[in-house]
């Protein structure tokens, strides 16, 4: 086609190259600091630098770019362009952030794509201030012991014992790997350090993980204020070693903590499955089916260690939850008749006497012998947790009344109670794991499962990233059909396969109507999913025969073209303009050539 023919808007595309939104990270920088971990955040999207708008931009958001560059946690989240307006796309409208991801892309955002039309400015921009600190205690018997010594700008020093604490020393012990903290001396107990105080004080509440989530003033040298290293921080850590005492199997019994050479016990107060879930994981005894108080398995003897400890749940060791100073509180009146204990199970699920590996009556591997699991409750979304645990996709069936025949053995499972999100049976709700069999239930109501693993494709596009929707289910490709079909979806298909970001969802079949079933009558999606299967949708099947046809096949059109308005500058090589180029040759053009002047033109009308 020559370039003196008109061309509509639709007709001008842009060929995304570089980092893709689905499937890869994206390139993250800090710009215009004063170093390279400050300054305003910067995402490189399409071959292009753009910036992040600071809605709902807080300390959660900057600590995961700090950690997504290496740059240590985040002590400041800049917004109003702190460190002035960038310039280009703003390609982000907002991001959120838990705080513990590892890079942005793992983060909850909209749709990529330059939200400047959209009325957002640069004034806005998002920024971040990170602090690469290496810690490390120096001078004492071993590398859990002595002056706290901070690295920063490549520099050791120390910290100033301005309200040092067994709570600031915790934090140090945890961020090495040390345990808890057994002792925070003062007043350059290990010797006095040399060169900056790079810390004059820190205040932390002891959960913490770093020194950097605590709070402190801005780092820099302090000795020009009058701090002497007369006053150097120092902490002691006790690696802790547990085991589980007095139960049937090593998997069970009287929690016991070795701290400082000698084993003691835990205190049962706030005691609960997720501090025995914890233990469990950090024995590598499975999940934790019980977590029993006042001594079950017998009072211990010697110290008890922990007044009490507080888990989240997800932790992989104790010393990563919250407590209190690690001592001997038999002074404070405690005794040992309120030890706490664990009951873990190393579960195995298995799928049994279906057509194939997965499918049948739910099994469970409990104290070497199988089992089955009750279907009270039995639903789909529990189903979907075996399915996962099973690597077998997704759930399209909860069967029960024991669809797949009985079972023999005991009934492990008297329910179990699942959100569909977790990743194995374990994390689900259930009572006490025990051969439910003497309480009445039979295996006439064994549940089970029918597992899909769907392989999604792109058809009929003039590249592998863009076409119909198809899916292929139970050996046999199908389509998806366009009732709530939106970008939304479309971006869950492009990142499935590694296509980037989403720029159209095309409805009405166009690119041509399949052939075969209709697999799905909807999806629906947030957009953030990571595959189709997450995505809510009803149980996947042939719809034709409900009367929907292919002439409402979904397409999604992904990253590999962009459609962008028509410029008076545009920057166009004649000679390497062409209706269609294929992909290869595009790539090495990129290679050559800015993506901005990689441009492909077509005519649409």
């Amino acid at each position: 086609m020559a370039l003196g023919r008109r061309l509509s808007l639709r007709g001008l595309c842009v060929l995304l190259l570089g980092t893709v939104v689905g499937g890869q990270d994206l390139e993250v920088r800090l710009n215009d600091g004063t170093h390279h971990c400050e300054g305003r955040v910067e995402v490189r999207l399409q071959g292009e630098w753009g910036t992040v708008n600071d809605h709902n931009w807080s300390m959660e958001e900057a600590a995961v770019v700090c950690r997504q560059l290496g740059c240590g946690g985040a002590v400041d989240a800049p917004k109003g362009a702190k460190f002035g307006p960038g310039v280009g796309p703003i390609w982000f409208d907002y991001i959120y952030c838990k705080g513990p991801e590892s890079a942005i892309t793992e983060c909850s955002y909209p749709t990529v794509k330059d939200h400047r039309p959209e009325g957002h400015s640069h004034d806005k921009d998002a920024g971040a201030v990170c602090s690469a600190l290496e810690v490390r205690l120096k001078d004492g018997a071993h590398h859990c012991e002595g002056r706290v010594e901070v690295k920063h700008q490549g520099e050791w020093g120390t910290v100033d014992d301005l309200n040092w604490s067994m709570e600031e020393a915790a934090v140090v012990c945890r961020q090495l790997g040390c345990g808890g903290a057994t002792d925070a001396p003062k007043r350059a107990h290990f010797g006095p350090g040399i060169g900056s105080i790079w810390f004059r004080y820190i205040y932390c509440k002891g959960p913490e993980s770093a020194i950097t989530e605590c709070s402190y003033p801005p780092v820099k040298d302090h000795r020009p204020q009058g701090n002497s290293h007369d006053k150097d921080a120092g902490a002691v850590c006790s690696d802790l070693e547990l085991r589980l005492k007095d139960g049937a199997h090593h998997c069970e019994g009287r929690l016991e903590v070795k701290h400082q050479g000698e084993w003691g016990t835990v205190n049962d107060l706030n005691w609960s499955i997720e501090e025995a879930a914890v233990v469990c994981r950090q024995l590598g005894c499975g999940g934790a089916v019980d977590a029993p108080k006042g001594a079950k398995f017998g009072p211990g003897i010697g110290p008890i260690w922990f007044h009490y400890i507080y888990c989240k749940g997800p932790e992989s060791a104790i010393t990563e939850c919250s407590y209190p100073t690690v001592k001997d509180h038999r002074p404070e009146g405690h005794s040992h008749d309120k030890d706490a204990g664990a009951v873990c199970s190393v579960l195995e699920v298995r799928l049994k006497d279906g057509a194939h590996h997965c499918e049948g009556r739910v099994e469970v591997k409990y104290q070497g012998e199988w089992g089955t699991v009750n279907d009270h409750n039995w639903s789909l979304e529990a189903a979907a947790v075996v399915c996962r645990q099973l690597e077998c996709g997704a759930a399209i069936n909860a069967s029960r009344e024991a669809h797949f025949g009985p079972g023999i053995g005991p009934i492990w499972f008297q329910y179990i109670y699942c959100n569909g999100t977790e990743s194995v049976l374990t994390e689900c709700s259930y009572p006490t794991i025990k051969d439910h069999l003497a309480e009445s239930l039979s295996h006439d109501g064994d549940a089970g499962a029918v597992c899909s693993d769907l392989e999604v494709r792109l058809k009929d596009g003039a590249h592998r990233c863009e076409g119909r929707v198809e899916v292929k289910h139970q050996g046999e490709w199908g389509t998806v059909n366009d009732h709530n079909w939106r970008l939304e979806e479309a971006q869950v298909v492009c990142r499935q396969l590694g296509c980037g970001a989403a720029t159209d969802a095309l409805r009405g079949a166009h690119f041509g109507p399949g052939i075969g079933p209709i697999w799905f009558r909807y999806t629906y999606c947030h957009g953030l999913e990571s595959v189709l299967t997450a995505c809510t949708y009803p149980v996947p099947k042939d719809y034709h025969p409900e009367g929907l046809s292919h002439d409402q096949d979904a397409g999604a059109v992904c990253s590999s073209l962009c459609e962008v308005k028509l410029k008076h500058n545009l920057h166009v090589l004649p000679h390497k303009a062409r209706t269609l180029v294929p992909q290869p040759a595009l790539t090495f053009l990129a290679r050559e050539i800015s993506w901005h002047q990689i441009m492909v033109a077509w005519e649409m009308e």
